[in-house]
């Protein structure tokens, strides 16, 4: 993979990154093995990541937001903390089964959020976010301080969509969330370039036998984030 005006980057056999910088811009070399290569490094070792953030409740079990980019899984999680869960991950995890049980590993410790995010949340100060690249307005934040790297059960995947003019919360079946789980593959577009198919299939079918599903609808184009987050707390998070 070559990152114009940044970097060359070699993947090789899941064991091996090879970096050959363009550039001195560390933050964004940085950035691309972080994302790009380490997701590609889990493909190559028959592991798949998704596009998934994060939170704990009291129990320390995981509670997982999926959603296409800037639907506001980022924003969803940085509320839920503002209201006491701790952020698991942001962005991507691996999420897999083990012993009948569905588990995650976190990404990276660092909460990557939009400008407008950053506006609207209270946990973290201006000063404790940079850029993460130049031509585009998103910016990331370190928690290294409540990072934990080992692996949570999953208590449960949540599926965020913007639509209508209400907040709609209800919980899902398995043919429903299927493809939902499926279009939330990290680049899943590597899964049929790299012959990875079978093993996306075992995954998929594993994840959607051990744990529950729902799908959280908030109001489109309005500022909602605050009710939205209680009703998931409400309806979910307490439920269970």
């Amino acid at each position: 993979m070559e990152i114009e005006g940044v970097a060359k980057y070699l993947v090789r056999n899941g064991k091996e990154i090879l970096i050959e910088p363009t550039s001195e811009d560390w933050k964004s070399i940085l950035l691309f093995f972080y994302s790009n290569c380490l997701g590609a490094l889990l493909f190559q070792r028959d592991l798949i990541p998704f596009h998934v953030s994060g939170v704990l409740d009291p129990d320390g079990k995981v509670w997982l937001f999926a959603a296409p980019s800037q639907t506001g899984k980022s924003t969803t999680a940085l509320k839920l903390k503002e209201k006491g869960f701790e952020i698991f991950t942001d962005d991507t995890a691996l999420i897999y089964v083990r012993e009948g049980k569905c588990w995650s590993i976190p990404s990276y410790p660092m909460i990557r959020a939009w400008k407008n995010t950053l506006d609207k949340q209270s946990v973290f100060q201006p000063e404790e976010a940079t850029q993460i690249r130049s031509e585009i307005d998103k910016y990331g934040i370190f928690f290294h301080e409540h990072f934990q790297d080992i692996p949570r059960e999953v208590k449960g995947i949540i599926f965020l969509e913007e639509e209508g003019q209400e907040i709609q919360i209800r919980k899902i079946g398995v043919m429903e969330a299927l493809p939902l789980l499926g279009n939330n593959i990290y680049r899943g577009y590597w899964v049929e370039g790299m012959k990875k198919q079978i093993i996306q299939f075992e995954v998929l079918t594993s994840i959607i036998r051990y744990t529950n599903f729902w799908k959280a609808i908030r109001p489109k184009n309005q500022d909602s984030f605050n009710s939205f987050t209680d009703e998931i707390i409400d309806q979910i998070l307490v439920k269970g």
